[in-house]
């Protein structure tokens, strides 16, 4: 046992000693091929009941940030880190006769993840663990009143409205130069994230799978 402690003491203090931890803050942007099928649903909805004069229109793309802590491990070779992860896509303002609504979604994730590789290219996964909510605004055209976001579905629970999306992503990350970092990612979820809406006593099934390409900088990172 005091074998075991001492080669596992000796292992910390070697990776603490070719390790340096940085802040890294980017920005990200992607696409769901999926997840906007009951964004969809909604938007067809309010075009043919409101008789929309400019239709709702749903786009699948979103951009957000990313910050967290990123602990750089043996000489560079590897590294671990933790991160919290913004993403937001919104429709249009859609119009008819008497108002007009625009929707918002908006998911927040934590993650812990790792990597490895060259001094250049590097490969790892993350898991991640979110929550998603759904907003609409409104204005009345006839006194040019405006909502605040208020959410859409009245699902209480855990996340007040909203849904959890966990699953794991897997990425690819090249280092263009100094501190600055790209990133090609994918997430996959685990199952589909379903939420209940108390006013419509309907469940909605979203499926959070998503690609996209991030920058970022690790500003205290020292060669």
């Amino acid at each position: 046992m005091k074998l075991v402690k001492t080669l596992v003491l000796g292992l910390l203090l070697t990776l603490s000693a070719r390790s340096h931890a940085g802040w890294v803050i980017g920005y990200n942007g992607g696409y769901y091929p999926s997840f906007t099928n009951n964004l969809q649903a909604h938007a067809q909805s309010f075009n043919l009941l409101s008789e929309a004069s400019v239709p709702m229109k749903v786009n699948p793309f979103f951009r957000g940030i990313t910050t967290g802590i990123r602990i750089n491990l043996m000489d560079d070779f590897g590294f671990i880190a933790g991160t919290f992860t913004t993403r937001k896509l919104e429709t249009n303002w859609a119009k008819n006769s008497t108002s007009e609504e625009k929707w918002r979604v908006r998911s927040n994730y934590l993650t812990a993840e790792f990597g490895a590789g060259g001094e250049k290219l590097k490969g790892g996964a993350s898991v991640d663990i979110g929550a998603v909510k759904f907003f609409s605004k409104r204005k009345d055209n006839q006194t040019n009143e405006t909502t605040e976001w208020e959410l859409v579905y009245d699902g209480g629970g855990l996340f007040n409205g909203g849904l959890l999306s966990a699953g794991f992503s897997f990425f690819v990350e090249y280092r263009l130069t100094g501190n600055f970092y790209s990133r090609a990612f994918a997430m996959l979820p685990i199952g589909m994230s379903s939420i209940s809406d108390a006013k419509t006593d309907f469940t909605y099934g979203y499926n959070t799978t998503h690609f996209g390409l991030s920058l970022y900088v690790d500003l205290f990172r020292q060669d």
